[in-house]
């Protein structure tokens, strides 16, 4: 007579409902991380930057839309068409694609007027601490500091389970703080446009360069982006520009923000991925030792 022989039990015998429900889709992320060629999603959030750089190169080389003003038509014509198709694609199927709109958004009507606020003071000469004339300068830095570490929560609520996504909406506000630096004096309109499409255009394009490279590729995307933007203006000489006569608290300002830039960027997508590998690895049952 045949040996009877117990069935054996593995590991996925004894999970619960919400841990097969878990590890299922673990594990269709995982697949969709190593296919991207299957949905697109990742090239999609390409779309809404590149857009931005066309219509703001548009704007820019447009006769009369791009100089200084009470009001600055090329701004709100920018502002104008990314409400109306976040609007439109908010009804649609394409719904999923709004945080990059939200991004390129957020840079235009917040990040960028900021930016160049606090960048003029900063170009201001004489700005010291001994003289006591940094105060305008320190305060407009710490409204920055605080608006783009609150995007950055933000981009870290909506991203859980897609570090990736985290990566590239990151990038438009954080390339724009060194290219803001470099922008000499006071900055008006056309140089914050040109600035924008500068900085839309390269999230485009490196969004559909690491759209080819899944997995830990696209999680330092926004990492290698800021790297190679960093390099760019160094060699165009547009690095950070000072007054001879301001105090040391300028180069400080501009250090503390490039290590805030470098520090958001790349930890953020970083730390979410691994907070999901932890939480798989806890939600995974333990295997049992079979009995000899």
């Amino acid at each position: 007579m045949p040996r009877w022989a117990h069935p054996r039990v593995t590991a996925e015998d004894l999970e619960s409902e919400g841990q097969r429900r878990t590890r299922q889709q673990a594990a269709l992320k995982a697949a969709q991380r190593t296919a991207p060629l299957r949905d697109g999603y990742l090239l999609g959030l390409g779309i809404a930057p590149g857009l931005t750089s066309i219509t703001a190169l548009v704007i820019t080389v447009a006769p009369g839309l791009s100089g200084t003003g009470d009001v600055p038509v090329g701004i709100v014509l920018i502002l104008l068409l990314q409400v109306s198709a976040l609007a439109i694609i908010k009804q649609s199927s394409l719904r999923a694609w709004a945080p990059s709109w939200i991004s390129v958004g957020f840079l235009t009507s917040v990040m960028l007027p900021m930016l160049a606020m606090q960048m003029s003071l900063l170009h201001e000469p004489f700005v010291s601490v001994s003289l006591g004339s940094a105060g305008p300068a320190l305060v407009a830095s710490a409204f920055v500091v605080g608006l783009y570490c609150a995007f950055a929560i933000w981009v870290l609520w909506i991203s859980q389970g897609r570090p990736e996504q985290a990566a590239i909406l990151l990038m438009p506000p954080t390339l724009a703080i060194p290219a803001m630096m470099g922008q000499a004096g006071s900055i008006d309109q056309h140089a914050a446009l040109v600035t924008l499409s500068e900085v839309t255009l390269f999230t485009a394009i490196v969004t559909g360069v690491v759209w080819l490279f899944p997995g830990w590729p696209q999680l330092l995307a926004g990492g290698a982006g800021l790297a190679v933007e960093l390099l760019r203006l160094w060699v165009s000489g547009r690095g950070p520009w000072r007054s001879e006569t301001s105090g040391a608290i300028v180069s400080t300002v501009y250090v503390g923000l490039l290590l805030l830039a470098v520090l958001v960027i790349v930890m953020a997508p970083v730390g979410d991925a691994m907070l999901q590998s932890h939480r798989a690895i806890k939600t995974r049952p333990a295997r049992k030792r079979r009995r000899r």
